[in-house]
């Protein structure tokens, strides 16, 4: 019997497509064959995976996503679209996460190489049709925890807004908004003050699906630090054709507005961080 408590995290690489796909899941071999009939082969050798607890899997998932989002590669359909990344970026992604195992103690080790084997070893087994009511009470199921965990996050939201809003006299924030985009600026001065800002981004992702499969998003598409600032940057976009991310983003983006665009603890103004220009001077050092 599985263990529910732990899941795989993954890299898969589609050398056709030049991309590569991070997710995560509870059984390779089952999610594996659904990615293979989508988007074609998979470079079984030159992928990777791990095992670690859920919690973990989950938030390794996140940052990697928001580490890497400049290598994003857009699909404008199809299952997991949202994960996939160039394999330029594969060298990065890779030394973030021996970085993380590194400071988190675990035993575990990324893996290279997943077995194709083990992947398709049902495949020569016969299929028996699935009843179309079976197919709609798990479509409908799936449905139902995504809206549940979509509302837990935004209860999230609105308490972290909440929190700025009481003690805004206390927390320095500042904000601009530009053209589809809020960029929102909080200073820190401890490192558990940096844990907690950095943590608060996993309840800006959203996931629903529907009748043409799974749809994931990110608010905060993208984050950066420079000193004593820390720097979220949140698409706000409300003209989608996805008529629930356009809801979704409407509730964050009214909710943020309720906040000053300065909060009364800012001495100065809180300078909007350039990431192109701290991106190259990390990798230049």
């Amino acid at each position: 019997m599985q263990d529910l408590k732990k899941s795989n995290l993954y890299i898969l690489m589609f050398p056709a497509k030049k991309v590569m796909k991070i997710g995560k899941a509870n059984s390779l071999r089952i999610r594996i064959s659904q990615l293979e009939k989508h988007w074609g082969p998979i470079d079984y050798n030159s992928s990777y995976s791990i095992a670690m607890e859920t919690e973990k899997v989950f938030k390794l998932e996140k940052s990697l996503h928001f580490m890497v989002s400049e290598y994003s590669v857009a699909f404008d359909e199809g299952d997991g679209r949202t994960e996939f990344f160039s394999i330029n970026a594969k060298e990065q992604v890779l030394e973030h996460i021996r970085l993380y195992l590194s400071t988190t103690g675990g035993q575990k080790a990324l893996k290279k190489g997943i077995k194709e084997s083990i992947c398709k070893r049902n495949n020569s087994l016969k299929k028996h049709p699935v009843p179309q009511s079976k197919l709609f009470s798990e479509k409908s199921n799936r449905c139902i925890n995504f809206l549940e965990r979509n509302t837990a996050n935004l209860k999230k939201v609105f308490f972290l807004i909440k929190l700025l809003l009481r003690y805004q006299s206390k927390i320095p924030f500042q904000y601009d908004v530009i053209e589809d985009n809020i960029y929102f600026r909080i200073k820190y001065h401890t490192s558990s003050q940096w844990d907690l800002i950095y943590s608060a981004i996993h309840h800006f992702n959203f996931h629903m699906e529907d009748c043409f499969g799974l749809v994931g998003w990110k608010v905060c598409v993208n984050m950066w630090s420079e000193d004593d600032i820390f720097q979220y940057q949140m698409d706000i976009k409300t003209d989608d054709v996805f008529l629930y991310r356009t809801y979704i983003n409407t509730l964050i983006k009214n909710a943020i507005y309720k906040l000053p665009q300065k909060s009364g603890a800012v001495v100065e103004n809180i300078p909007i961080l350039d990431y192109e220009r701290i991106f190259c001077t990390k990798h230049a050092a």
